[in-house]
């Protein structure tokens, strides 16, 4: 070797060292979860294989949201992991580990737009009762919609639904979707019969989500007006 002759450094090394040095001024490019990978590139400790520099996805809760959900309809919420919600939404890793800080906050949210979809529905479809609709039919009507033309959709948003009753942390905020349920019902019904409903709603949803189940609206709607005491004669 000729004296004062320094081998150079190969191109990997010199990029980890420059990576490295970028980390020290801002720990939010550091991904816990991979044992030395940086957010938004495709490189890794140098026992991994450097294949490219490619620019995340800018971060935003939508998005972060929406792939939790096409993840959770692909493969079902139990496995919802932030390797397989950065993969869908384009995001890095390490982006999501910075601004969620556990599985469960992916979770949380995804849950918690699963209700508003729900809600929105239901909302949209009570307040046709204000335009001469009956309760019954408007029940009909949305049970045809969401298990019927919005199944795929409902699947999912009850599969966040039954996973957060199965998590402590998560259940009171599940627990409130039926509640709410019955509070909107309480606005066109003695509370005791909006209870009952809701009930029997929940349980055709379940049963609409675990078994394939999609009501028609003239299935539903004679069992409705008993339920609800109308006159058949007023309804559609």
């Amino acid at each position: 070797m000729i004296k004062g002759f320094v081998k150079p450094a190969s191109r990997c090394s010199i990029l980890i060292e420059v990576l490295a040095a970028l980390n020290r001024l801002d720990t939010r490019l550091f991904d816990p979860d991979c044992g030395g990978c940086y957010v938004g590139l495709e490189v890794c400790n140098p026992t991994h294989k450097v294949t490219s520099l490619k620019a995340s996805v800018p971060f935003s809760r939508i998005t972060v949201t929406a792939a939790t959900h096409a993840v959770a309809q692909r493969d079902g919420a139990a496995n919802v992991t932030f390797r397989a919600v950065a993969k869908e939404s384009g995001i890095g890793l390490g982006t999501l580990t910075y601004h969620y800080k556990s599985r469960k906050e992916l979770i949380r949210e995804a849950t918690i737009a699963a209700r508003e979809r729900y809600f929105n529905r239901f909302r949209a479809a009570l307040d046709d009762t204000e335009e001469g609709g009956t309760l019954s039919a408007v029940l009909a009507n949305v049970l045809e919609h969401i298990t019927c033309h919005s199944h795929a959709e409902m699947m999912v948003d009850y599969d966040f639904y039954l996973s957060g009753l199965d998590d402590s942390d998560l259940r009171p905020m599940c627990m409130e979707w039926s509640k709410d349920t019955q509070v909107m019902l309480s606005e066109y019904l003695p509370r005791m019969q909006a209870g009952l409903l809701m009930y029997v709603l929940e349980g055709m949803f379940l049963h609409s989500a675990k078994f394939g189940q999609q009501y028609r609206a003239t299935d539903v709607v004679h069992a409705f007006q008993t339920l609800l005491g109308e006159d058949p004669i007023d309804t559609m």
